[in-house]
């Protein structure tokens, strides 16, 4: 079992005297990575306004007094080897930096803060990104896998807040006008609960300065979210036509939110199911039968929700025969569990190829990110996750299949050549 010291690395937190919340992953001759992440996502886009939180990221990277446009912003940070970006998810807003050389610290950060308190929103700039948007909006509904991911979130979380659009869409992001930024931008950006993690060669003593004197932002009220958003199966099946001969399909069912004890047994389930190329589905579905090339399964939780997902793209006439064989692995996996080697060989696979994949400053900050701005009471790192992979047994597997993968919380998505009649045809025999 690794812990902290065997990947040379000191986990510290503390609070700016804002009481902004800080972790440091210190690592001694490392890059840095640098993440100020917002409780600022789609899910708080006003109705009729979705899309604002996705618009306010654009906006805060298109220019500010300093570096009033994209081409001088990225020369600056470029020309110290680094880069900065910028993201947006239901559920928070991040801005990142990474950077070759420790001693460049203060520049990035003074770089940040200018992002975050100078930003231009003049008009120009504000309508050359709706069009920016618009095409991103445009390429997305032109290929069948982004528009699977499109159409599964608001099928699966339907009614709720999670269930909205990233980006929106052409009517939506046509009516957000600069009053709506600067409310958003005052309410969940410039005053707002905002968590920075930073990992790479850099001591307390050296960051905590900086940030107090760029990056000490005022703390908003948290919101209150519930422990499970509600459950509505209204609609089962969504479909998007594209004229192709295969199926982009995705089939979710939702699961209880990142806190939940479930959620690793959860995330293991998915890798036996379909994960690497030891994967049960990938055999069956690929090894065995050839009906198709790859697919892959997880469990995507959060603060207040989660949802199962196994995603494939197959033949329009073995969409069924692969459906029903997924099933059969569901619910072999619902009455006995995965075998002793099935779950061996996933523990193996996860821990093993931990050390590998947390040799990055980057991969410190996103392994952790999420918890540390929902949960910054908590402290959890990657000792925790491989504890927690270790701990589960068959029976756990069997007991959360039996609990989650159900005839009646189950959601179909498919992209591809589908209409009415097609759907109505498809059984999942769970």
């Amino acid at each position: 079992m690794f812990t902290l010291e065997d990947f040379n690395v000191k986990r510290e937190t503390f609070n700016l005297s804002s009481g902004t919340h800080v972790v440091l992953f210190n690592r001694t001759k490392m890059p840095v990575h640098l993440l100020i992440t917002f409780i600022a996502g789609s899910r708080f886009d006003p109705e009729g306004k979705e899309g604002l939180a996705h618009f306010m990221e654009h906006m805060l990277l298109a220019g500010t007094k300093t570096y009033p446009t994209k081409d001088i912003m990225a020369g600056f940070i470029e020309d110290l080897g680094g880069s900065i970006g910028a993201s947006t998810s239901s559920d928070k807003l991040d801005i990142n930096v990474s950077l070759g050389d420790p001693h460049d610290t203060e520049s990035a950060i003074r770089l940040v803060s200018d992002v975050l308190l100078n930003a231009l929103f003049d008009e120009k700039t504000i309508e050359k990104e709706r069009g920016a948007i618009l095409r991103e909006l445009e390429s997305k509904k032109s290929n069948p896998s982004k528009m699977l991911v499109e159409i599964s979130r608001p099928l699966v979380y339907q009614k709720t807040v999670v269930g909205k659009s990233n980006l929106g869409t052409a009517e939506s992001i046509g009516s957000i006008t600069k009053e709506d930024m600067l409310g958003f931008y005052h309410k969940f950006i410039k005053s707002s609960l905002a968590t920075i993690i930073v990992a790479g060669d850099l001591s307390k003593d050296t960051l905590l300065p900086l940030l107090e004197k760029h990056l000490s932002l005022p703390q908003g009220e948290r919101p209150i979210f519930e422990n499970d958003l509600p459950v509505f199966r209204d609609k089962v099946i969504e479909y998007a036509f594209f004229d192709n001969k295969s199926i982009e399909t995705r089939l979710s069912f939702r699961t209880p939110n990142m806190a939940n004890s479930d959620t690793r047994t959860l995330s293991l389930l998915a890798s036996i199911l379909a994960g690497g190329r030891t994967g049960v589905l990938i055999k069956k579905l690929r090894y065995e039968r050839g009906l198709i090339y790859s697919i892959n399964s997880n469990n995507g939780s959060f603060v207040d929700g989660g949802a199962f997902n196994i995603t494939t793209s197959v033949a329009k006439s073995k969409l069924q025969e692969v459906l029903d064989i997924i099933c059969i692995e569901i619910k072999r996996m619902a009455s006995e569990g995965s075998t002793a080697d099935e779950l061996q060989l996933v523990k193996n696979r996860l821990t093993k190829s931990t050390k590998t994949k947390m040799q990055t400053s980057e991969a410190w900050v996103d392994v952790h990110d999420y918890r540390d701005l929902y949960y910054p009471n908590d402290t959890w790192t990657i000792e925790d996750y491989l504890k927690e992979v270790e701990s589960v047994t068959i029976e756990d597997i069997k007991r959360v299949t039996e609990k989650y993968l159900t005839a009646n919380n189950w959601y179909l998505s498919l992209a591809g050549s589908v209409d009415d009649a097609f759907v109505q045809s498809i059984k999942i025999n769970l």
